[in-house]
């Protein structure tokens, strides 16, 4: 199994996550995964902050391949019925 640093994302203080963005970097277990964003995650939160500036808050975390996939659907989902005209 492979594992992923996935970013979510909070636009405003809902509480709820308004987006994910996952890395293309793959780990071959979730420990790999977790010590990476522990040497790294202050580029990390660079990035992040470089892609998303009007980002409230974020987190980043390490999933597998299917978690994130879940992950990412839900917010489609959710995102979806939102009129923001």
């Amino acid at each position: 199994m492979k594992f992923f640093v996935v970013a979510l994302i909070t636009f405003n203080m809902s509480g709820q996550y308004d987006a994910a963005s996952v890395m293309q970097i793959p780990f071959p277990t979730e420990e790999t995964c977790k010590e990476y964003v522990a040497e790294q995650g202050h580029l990390l939160q660079n990035d992040v902050m470089i892609m998303y500036p009007e980002t409230e808050r974020f987190s980043l975390v390490c999933m597998s391949k299917m978690e994130a996939e879940k992950v990412i659907i839900e917010l489609y989902q959710r995102n979806k019925e939102k009129t923001y005209i």
